[in-house]
């Protein structure tokens, strides 16, 4: 069974409970194509705390053969209307939503999750997707290691 993130943030009158870790795919957690090693030991270890999404468009064709071994559930998507797609994918799932991304089809996704990551990587990020992201970035390293070490947030989202 799936555990679940609980941090509480001074200055909030209800903690941080999170349930689902949504990421998009190229530029987030990939580069190139390539699923980044620090990504795959970092879902490894959040695996049994999150229920873990990977959205993408899948530009290269190859994001099931690279993410095969994480656990992950993948949803793949046409390439016009990814960011409806992947704000609906939140929205199915409700409360307790992490969302890391990077990307202008990442913004909808941002707003509609509970706590969102906006990850500055080596493919860069779409400059507006910043104001909407909680906290950003600048590695997939970072971003997991929020969920890893709590009080990062804690430090950052508090009042």
């Amino acid at each position: 069974m799936i555990e679940m993130i609980k941090i509480e943030i001074p200055g909030r009158d209800e903690p941080l409970e999170l349930r689902y870790l949504v990421l998009d795919y190229n530029g987030t957690i990939a580069c190139d194509g390539k699923l980044l090693e620090d990504a795959a030991q970092a879902i490894e270890k959040l695996k049994d705390n999150l229920e873990i999404y990977i959205l993408t468009a899948d530009t290269y064709g190859n994001v099931r053969k690279e993410c095969e071994k994480t656990g992950a559930k993948i949803e793949t998507f046409a390439h016009a209307g990814a960011g409806v797609c992947k704000e609906e994918t939140v929205k199915r799932l409700g409360k307790g939503v992490c969302a890391f991304g990077n990307g202008f089809n990442d913004i909808a996704m941002f707003d509609a999750a509970d706590f969102s990551v906006c990850i500055i990587g080596e493919e860069g990020a779409y400059s507006g997707a910043i104001s909407h992201a909680d906290i950003v970035v600048t590695s997939a390293k970072d971003a997991f290691n929020l969920l890893l070490k709590p009080d990062r947030i804690r430090a950052g989202l508090r009042n």
